[in-house]
């Protein structure tokens, strides 16, 4: 029985993530029809393979997904809506704003975030629909509802605006501790890569971490599962 339960999951498992590369062809085709130019790579990478390390690499974006869907609250629609947010922020809108900034490359940054979005959607719908989330059946209004009541307003206000930028000092306490081994590639402008002044850098964060917090919070308040899952799951995925 076992066996036969890890072939089912690895059978959703794989069209989860076909869904994923169908939905980079639509993706292809949308930005093809709009004449959409697509971003410049480095000289040194074949674009074909970085689309096979992307295709082979779908089935990782779909078990994140799942980690975090088996615990929502809500029928598939609004588990999808949640999942496809989390990921098209997270994987697409970060991307293109990290290489905007740390890269001298034309981003060609609405290519990029048109290209995604037919994959990241098809991606979370078929992961939402395929594997039923323990809470499915409790109802998602009356999830935000009971959410938002465990805190006076107040509350909610300092703790709304804490996390709106706490991806800040995040960010810039890990950037610190990495800088004695990769700063000088970035001052020196190596490998296409940039450096950003400190104020465009400070912006830029404050911008991401209020995009993170929107991608999250939905995550946040339908969860139903313990908060040491929660905080697995969604670092997972967003790692």
């Amino acid at each position: 029985m076992k066996a036969k339960t890890a072939l089912v999951f690895l059978g959703k498992l794989i069209v989860s993530a076909l869904a994923f590369i169908v939905g980079m062809i639509l993706g292809g085709m949308i930005t093809t029809t709009l004449g959409m130019p697509a971003p410049t790579l480095p000289p040194e990478v074949d674009g074909n393979t970085v689309m096979i390390l992307m295709f082979g690499t779908s089935p990782l974006l779909v078990l994140a997904l799942y980690f975090v869907n088996r615990e929502l609250a809500g029928g598939w629609v609004a588990r999808s809506a949640m999942l496809f947010l989390l990921s098209w922020i997270a994987y697409s809108v970060n991307n293109v704003i990290e290489a905007a900034i740390f890269t001298s490359y034309e981003t060609a940054s609405w290519f990029t975030l048109v290209n995604f979005m037919p994959a990241l959607v098809l991606s979370a719908v078929a992961t939402a629909w395929l594997f039923p989330s323990h809470s499915s059946d409790k109802s998602i209004l009356a999830t935000w509802k009971e959410f938002f009541q465990q805190q006076t307003p107040s509350n909610w206000v300092w703790r709304l605006l804490l996390a709106a930028v706490i991806f800040m000092p995040i960010y810039y306490l890990i950037g610190m501790l990495v800088v004695p081994f990769v700063g000088d590639y970035y001052s020196q402008g190596e490998f296409g890569l940039a450096l950003p002044s400190l104020s465009t850098l400070l912006f830029v964060l404050f911008m991401r971490s209020l995009l993170f917090l929107i991608a999250c919070l939905p995550v946040v308040i339908a969860w139903q599962g313990g908060r040491l899952e929660l905080i697995f799951s969604l670092g997972f995925a967003l790692f």
